[in-house]
């Protein structure tokens, strides 16, 4: 519960005239006093925090009271839902029955999930443990529970007391990333159509395929809320290794996927439908809670020099060969280029990605991490749904991820945050930054920075590209598409950059790299493709 009274007419309170010349005083040498954020501010950000408590969290409730008016705020991560006001005062039995209701609620109720966090029943006393682990709560749990069924033979040890990776936000997928064990277990019987998550049995996932771990495999666990509307993750990848089925630069360099699993009951949708709640065009998406469990892999900043290039590389002609087959990632960034124990380039985290033909995103839905971003999907335009993401905005995504390792990182560590401005969620001052980062790289040499050690010589691949970027990919060829599209001509203009052009002229430039006078990078030549 959040109180303002007091703090809020404090912080608005003008000051008399009496006592203007004084405050003027005192303020002089001194660091000028913060203002409190304004309540409803205060209000979200513990909705974050709520949201943030533990492994996995449905929603959150929080309670604003200024002065006698109280106002509930339901926090998930579609968004926020905020009631009408409550004066305790004058509307003393409406007040008490509320307070009656939060007397029974659950923990279900207030958010927690038990299944993915069991740990907050032995919190609250709700679940009894051994008098010598009463002080230390267990750090892990095992999924999935003997009362739930899922569609995979699959246990897995999740270990929760240093995530991976998490996602600190209100809305959006909300990612959290944790470590964990698998093994194979028996195999579940096939259930018809009950939902996954119901715990009244498993649903059939005919058109998924999963992989199969060995004993104690090494495992991430993956819990997040994407949107109802996407294919899942699982889907996916399924269909990019049927797709690309004998050929090796698909499959041996997708994720392993042990196991999808949903919980249809924890969809953001159910409350904003039980409330009747009507939506202008353009709302957030309504989101579901998923957990999926893959191979752990390793980031790919572990390799320097030739074998950072050759597991960069396998991604790219992943990326190509599967774009050509129709499904399209849509998300490059340097998390997403992973490595395995083969040091074989893994190209991953498909939660965004679509197939054409089954997908409902047509390709101008808003995705991208921004500091890797193409620079013209960096603009209100795209932002607004009305630029569609082509082949050669994937493949300068890839070529963003270069400056940004071979200028920070150095033995598997950043050690300089020479880009940090490009760490931002403006795509405004990303897109500047980037720009004069180009420019720099064009006109003034003694602005050019130096490459770490482990990636001296990767760093001068990059100025192969940096016209094309800077240029937005455009050639002779491409200002007649744009001569085209002014005229009203869309199908020129969308024809001329094909994919099949872009990624030849990749390959040409990264042997044109390899031809440099250094000699350094004369191994680039092995990896480039039979036929370029």
């Amino acid at each position: 519960m959040h109180n303002t009274r007091g703090i809020s007419a404090l912080a608005n309170q003008p000051l008399s005239a009496s006592s203007a010349p004084i405050a003027q005083e005192v303020e002089v040498g001194m660091e000028p006093v913060e203002r409190p954020e304004p309540p409803i501010v205060q209000c979200g950000l513990y909705g974050v925090e709520m949201l943030s408590r533990g492994p996995c969290v449905n929603h959150a409730i929080n309670v604003l009271v200024i002065d006698d008016v109280m106002w509930i705020w339901w926090y998930d991560r579609q968004g926020a839902i905020q009631t009408q006001g409550i004066n305790f005062v004058q509307d003393l039995p409406r007040f008490l029955i509320l307070l009656f209701a939060f007397q029974r609620f659950k923990l279900e109720d207030w958010g927690f999930n038990t299944i993915l966090d069991p740990q907050s029943e032995i919190i609250h006393g709700l679940k009894k443990v051994h008098k010598s682990n009463c002080f230390l709560p267990e750090s892990h749990f095992v999924f999935p529970p003997p009362e739930l069924s899922v569609s995979a033979p699959v246990e897995t040890t999740v270990l929760t007391k240093s995530p991976v990776y998490h996602v600190y936000s209100l809305v959006g997928r909300g990612t959290s990333v944790f470590s964990g064990t698998a093994c194979t277990k028996a195999p579940p019987t096939r259930g018809s159509g009950i939902p996954q998550g119901s715990g009244k049995g498993p649903v059939a996932v005919d058109d998924i395929s999963f992989a199969t771990p060995d004993k104690d495999q090494e495992v991430v666990v993956k819990i997040y809320w994407p949107e109802e509307s996407r294919l899942s993750e699982g889907r996916i990848i399924s269909e990019a290794y049927k797709r690309g089925e004998g050929n090796l630069d698909i499959v041996e360099h997708l994720p392993k996927m042990y196991l999808e699993h949903d919980f249809p009951e924890h969809s953001t949708n159910h409350i904003r439908d039980a409330l009747r709640l009507t939506w202008p065009d353009g709302r957030r998406a309504t989101r579901i809670l998923r957990l999926a469990i893959f191979l752990k892999l390793d980031p790919i900043i572990a390799l320097g020099g030739e074998e950072f290039m050759k597991a960069y590389l396998d991604c790219v002609r992943c990326h190509f060969a599967l774009w050509t087959l129709g499904i399209q990632h849509s998300d490059l960034s340097l998390s997403n280029v992973m490595i395995n124990d083969q040091n074989r380039g893994i190209l991953n985290d498909w939660d965004l990605a679509t197939i054409e033909g089954i997908s409902k995103h047509d390709g101008c839905d808003r995705t991208g991490t921004v500091p890797f971003m193409a620079l013209e999907l960096l603009n209100k335009r795209y932002w607004a749904g009305k630029i569609k993401r082509q082949y050669h905005h994937d493949l300068e995504g890839f070529l963003w991820i270069l400056p940004y390792v071979c200028l920070q990182y150095k033995d598997g560590k950043m050690v300089t945050n020479l880009l940090e401005s490009w760490n931002t969620d403006d795509y405004t001052i990303c897109r500047r930054e980037k720009r004069d980062f180009l420019a720099n790289l064009r006109t003034d040499l003694t602005q050019i920075p130096k490459a770490t050690s482990s990636y001296k010589w990767e760093w001068v691949i990059f100025d192969q590209f940096v016209q094309r970027i800077d240029n937005n990919w455009r050639s002779p060829l491409t200002d007649e598409a744009i001569a085209a599209a002014i005229k009203g001509n869309m199908e020129l203009a969308t024809s001329v950059l094909n994919p099949g052009d872009v990624y030849a002229e990749f390959w040409a430039r990264i042997k044109m790299a390899a031809e440099d006078d250094s000699g350094h990078l004369l191994y680039l030549k092995k990896y480039v493709p039979d036929g370029f």
